[in-house]
Formats: structure tokens, C-alpha cells, sequence
């Protein structure tokens, strides 16, 4: 069995370019011997082959936890990979040897978990979701190999979806540091296989967190729909750094590093809101799916997306006020509602000038609730009335908007049986009116 020295101070080893372990202290020889290798042999454990990979292509030292096993034990180590020349540098900075026990979680998925193992689809990440291993089984699902997977991020391969709360289990498992089930996901292009991923805690040699493993199961009976042009060209692009903004402003909230002022904790809470809403705004860019048929105060959903774009305005002292706000029952997708509404007041807060102001009026009239929004900017030139509904199409050449969110809007007020359009008005500016039906 591989054991520690009873007073270890540093563990070493060293392999060369070919990854062959050449030099290795007794525990760290052991350990290789039990994987399978010996000195002189490719290193035979598999994390720490897989983060050797790794400081290759980066060249840079790394730190990181590897799980190991012996015959008896499972061995928690704190690796440190240096390069140096065309070597690797190996000091074990930690080594803790526990009783190897069954997974817990097959404690967590029940019955369902049977299949799970048997598939021998197993994975791990660090705190920054970046893959530390990852099986050859699950490798092939996602048209790799393990050793061109570690260090990715795993949201780069795996869309996640939300469940029936509105959550990402593997985000809210990495913010809360708490074990996660049914994070249901699909590969990113190639297959586009369905996978649902369930996961444990890791703890480094000292007990602290060091990321989420797990294992995976190929949801057979699902029915995998093309990937459609949004989701190969920008869905890949946008929605995995949000997933981490999120992950990182849900740890802010948490408090997960320490104790921090309560504006911070606020702040934390603002970003992962407006970084929920812009994932929204990706999924609803897809011309698939129907808006559910909530029943919603529309003065209240306008005060929420107000709200998201206070920071915005107040940069440039434009103020947004809600006209005779009263009760406007209306019918379709709230979270939709206020992504149109979103998209409506920040157009008119770019267009507006600096200290204008910026006005919410609501209406209700023939089974309509409708709530306009208008602004003392230029307005849209005659004839353009309709161009700037098209995709990519801007009321104005200046600024980077791409013109997606008044073809987003119209679209998804449409499929709530309600309406956007550009109102004409005397003054200078613009006038947009939402229009919803209304609920009885």
C-alpha cells in the first residue's frame, strides 16, 4: 500500500517529455507501482497524467487536487506541477489517505444511479468549473479525448438547462458548495446528446473546497432536436461565461469566501439577476418554444426591468418615471415581458440625451393592457418605421447594438398575442407601446 512519510514536508517527483515518471519519492513511486506503472514508465495516475497535460499546454505551474487510489485507500493529494525545461516538476503539498467507501451518490440518485455507474461516465472540476478529469466513456460522448478536455470549461461543452425552479443544480452546488442531482444538459454540436449529471463535493488536503465531482448518464429516451444557427454561432460564445458570472455573483450573495459588506453582497445579487436575464435573452433568440400563460401586474414587471437599468441611467442622470402606475392584470410570459421592456428602455436611454428623462405610461382598452415607453431622442427617421424591426437593423448608425432587441421583442410580444410598435407623436423622440392581452 502507498503511505506518507510520518513527517512529510514535500513529496517530489519529475517526468520528462514523454510524461514518464523518472524520479519519485518512496510514496509518490507506491502510488505509481499501484496505478499500474513503475519508475521509468508513463505516469499511470490518471488526474495527475491528465494535469500534466495540462501545464504542458499552458506552460505555466499548477495546483491542483488529484484523487488517487490504493488497494485499501483513497489517497486526496495537493499536486503542484512546474515546468521546467522540457520536464515537469512534481511536489505534493498535501497527502491524505481515507478508507475507500462507496460513492454517496448513489445514496443521492436512488435506483436511477445503477444505470449511471454502469456507464463508468464519471467527471470532475475545479472551483472554476475547468474539467480536472474526465472518463474516456463521457470523453466520447463529447466527441474528445480526455487529455484535449482537461482544463476546459465545462459549460464550454455542456449546455445546462434549468429545472422546473428556474435553477442550474451544478452552478447552485458550486455557489452553495453543497452535492447537486439531475443537472440535465445537452452536448454542445456534434450529437447534441442529452446527458444528466449529478455530483459530490471535493475537499483538498486541508478541507477546503476544490470543486464538484461526479458521474453521468445518457438520457436515452430523449429526442435530440438539431442544434439550430443560434445556438452553433452565439449560444457557445455567450452563455458559458454567463453561466460563471452567475456561479460568481451567487458565491458574493453566499458570503462563501467570508463575511463581506452588505453593498457588496447587494451588488453580487444585481449582476446574477442581470446575468439571469441576459441567459434569457439568448434562449429566447431560438424560434422554438411557446411562452407560458402566466397572469402578471405589467406595472410591476415595468418597475422590475426599471430597475436592472437604474445603474445605466443614473450614469448619465436620465430619469425613468412610471406614469399613473396602477393595476394592469395581464396574460403571457413574465420573465419574457420584462426582457422586451428591457430591450425597449435601454434603447431609449442610449438614444436619449444626458439629464433627459425617460416615461412609462400604461393604458387599458378593447381586452388590451399596454404600457408605452417615450424618450426626447432623435426619434426614427420617416420610412424606417418598420426596417428597424428587422434582425440587425438600427434605427441609428452610432453605438455597437446589433439591432437584435426590437426583432426579439416584437417577436416574443407576438407569440403572447400581444404586440410592439412605434407610435407616431408631435414632440421629438420616440414612442414604443407594448401591448398584452388582458387577463380576466
Amino acid at each position: 500500500m502507498a503511505t506518507a512519510p510520518p513527517d512529510p514536508d514535500l513529496i517530489t517527483g519529475r517526468l520528462d517529455s514523454s510524461d514518464r515518471l523518472i524520479e519519485a519519492d518512496p510514496p509518490l513511486r507506491r502510488l505509481q507501482e499501484e496505478a499500474g506503472g513503475s519508475l521509468g514508465t508513463r505516469v499511470c495516475v490518471p488526474q495527475l497524467a491528465s494535469l500534466a497535460e495540462v501545464a504542458r499546454r499552458l506552460q505555466t505551474a499548477l495546483v491542483r487536487p488529484v484523487q488517487a487510489a490504493t488497494s485499501d485507500n483513497d489517497v486526496d493529494l495537493l499536486v503542484r506541477l512546474t515546468p521546467e525545461g522540457s520536464d515537469l516538476l512534481i511536489a505534493v503539498e498535501s497527502w491524505t489517505e481515507r478508507p475507500a467507501k462507496p460513492s454517496r451518490l448513489a445514496a443521492m440518485a436512488g435506483a436511477r444511479l445503477d444505470t449511471m455507474l454502469d456507464t463508468g461516465m464519471t467527471w470532475s472540476v475545479n472551483d472554476r468549473l475547468e474539467l480536472v478529469d474526465v472518463s474516456r466513456e463521457l470523453a466520447e460522448h463529447l466527441e474528445s479525448r480526455p487529455d484535449r478536455l482537461v482544463g476546459l470549461p465545462i459549460t464550454k461543452l455542456l449546455k445546462l438547462e434549468e429545472n422546473e425552479d428556474g435553477e442550474l443544480p451544478l452552478l447552485a452546488a458550486l455557489a452553495s458548495r453543497n452535492a447537486f442531482r439531475d443537472q440535465h444538459a445537452r452536448v454542445r454540436g456534434g450529437s447534441g446528446a442529452r446527458l444528466t449529471l449529478s455530483g459530490d463535493i471535493v475537499r483538498d488536503g486541508t478541507g477546503q473546497f476544490a470543486g464538484l465531482a461526479g458521474e453521468a448518464f445518457v438520457e436515452k429516451a430523449s429526442v435530440v432536436a438539431p442544434p439550430i444557427e443560434f445556438d452553433r454561432i452565439f449560444d457557445e460564445a455567450l452563455r458559458s461565461p454567463l453561466d460563471q458570472i452567475i456561479a460568481e455573483a451567487e458565491k458574493i450573495v453566499g458570503e462563501a469566501d467570508g463575511p463581506i459588506q452588505p453593498d457588496y453582497a447587494a451588488y453580487g445579487a444585481d449582476i446574477a439577476t442581470a446575468a439571469r436575464h441576459l441567459l434569457s435573452v439568448i434562449a429566447s433568440m431560438s424560434p422554438q418554444g411557446s411562452a407560458p400563460d402566466d397572469v402578471f401586474n405589467l406595472a410591476e414587471a415595468a418597475e422590475e426591468a426599471v430597475l436592472l437599468l437604474e445603474a445605466t441611467a443614473q450614469e448619465r442622470r436620465i430619469a425613468v418615471q412610471l406614469q399613473a402606475r396602477r393595476r394592469l392584470p395581464a396574460q403571457g410570459d413574465r420573465r419574457a415581458v420584462i426582457q422586451i421592456l428591457v430591450n425597449l428602455i435601454g434603447n431609449a436611454i442610449r438614444h436619449s440625451p444626458d439629464r433627459g428623462h425617460i416615461d412609462l405610461y400604461f393604458t387599458r382598452s378593447d381586452g388590451q393592457v399596454s404600457v408605452a415607453v417615450e424618450d426626447q431622442g432623435p426619434g426614427v427617421p420617416e420610412g424606417d418605421e418598420e426596417r428597424i424591426f428587422g434582425r440587425f437593423e438600427r434605427a441609428h448608425d452610432e453605438g455597437s447594438n446589433t439591432g437584435l432587441g426590437l426583432a426579439i421583442a416584437r417577436r416574443l410580444a407576438r407569440s403572447m398575442g400581444g404586440d410592439v410598435t412605434l407610435e407616431t407623436k408631435a414632440t421629438p423622440g420616440a414612442r414604443f407601446s407594448l401591448s398584452l392581452p388582458e387577463a380576466r
